[in-house]
């Protein structure tokens, strides 16, 4: 305890910090300061319920609360402090890892296709997926943290395979020869019963991981789920319509630069 000068405010000349330094119990002592006494720590307790991402404006409101000596600064450390960063650039960069997601997938469909109408129509659909897993994260009170941040290219990997997997099934039916709407409903009902199975399967098994009492892992299994029956319902129900207006509106441009690319 630093003793108080006349006007009441503490005495923090050399002097008065080495005496409380010296009459402190060494095991504190050490705790709290380096034993080259360059450097000291002072611990601020946050309340367990808060969520990682909203401590970041407590801790930076810390280094203004405190009106340190001259020749003292005064700077937030810890590992409290390097996981609400790390929490912080996660969900900041959240949009951006999905919006780069699928931009590796539109390059990799256009350079499979060679088609620039099925690149966009693939990964449309799971473009608007973002968004309504953003949309359903804040209606069913789902927290940014970690765990569901990098559930976003999870959920853009998993639709694209979805609708991947239809357009491929389309494409081959086109190639055919298959006026646009019999194609599609051939791929429907071909590749539509799979990937009605392989998203349950998905869904059933992040649905284990909603119901687990941790609560990371609880709400990263919640969006899982949110997303991929948001992605299997705009494969089935969003894209075959796209494609086949795609086909229908612009006279067969789809179907017929894909013959021209072979």
């Amino acid at each position: 305890m630093l003793p108080t000068t006349s006007s009441g405010t503490p005495d923090t000349s050399k002097a008065a910090v080495a005496s409380a330094l010296e009459s402190t119990p060494p095991a504190i002592r050490n705790s709290l300061v380096t034993p080259d006494h360059q450097y000291a720590s002072v611990q601020f307790s946050i309340n367990q319920n808060v969520q990682l991402i909203d401590q970041k404006p407590i801790i930076d409101e810390i280094p203004g609360l405190v009106s340190p000596p001259p020749g003292v600064t005064i700077t937030p450390a810890g590992l409290g402090v390097i996981g609400v960063e790390a929490v912080a650039r996660l969900t900041q960069h959240r949009i951006s890892m999905m919006l780069l997601a699928l931009a590796g997938v539109f390059v990799l469909v256009l350079v499979v296709t060679r088609n620039l109408a099925y690149a966009i129509l693939t990964v449309f659909p799971v473009g608007m997926v973002i968004g309504w897993t953003s949309a359903a994260m804040y209606l069913f009170g789902v927290p940014l943290n970690p765990m569901t941040s990098i559930a976003g290219p999870l959920v853009v990997a998993l639709g694209c395979e979805f609708s991947i997997l239809l357009m491929l099934r389309y494409r081959e039916e086109r190639q055919r020869g298959r006026a646009a709407e019999e194609a599609m409903n051939t791929a429907f009902i071909r590749s539509g019963r799979a990937i009605t199975a392989s998203a349950l399967t998905v869904i059933g098994a992040f649905l284990a991981l909603a119901f687990n009492g941790f609560p990371l892992l609880s709400q990263f299994g919640d969006v899982a789920v949110i997303g991929v029956a948001l992605s299997l319902a705009g494969a089935l129900f969003l894209m075959p319509p796209l494609l086949v207006w795609a086909d229908e509106t612009f006279a067969g441009a789809v179907h017929e630069a894909t013959e021209a690319s072979h």
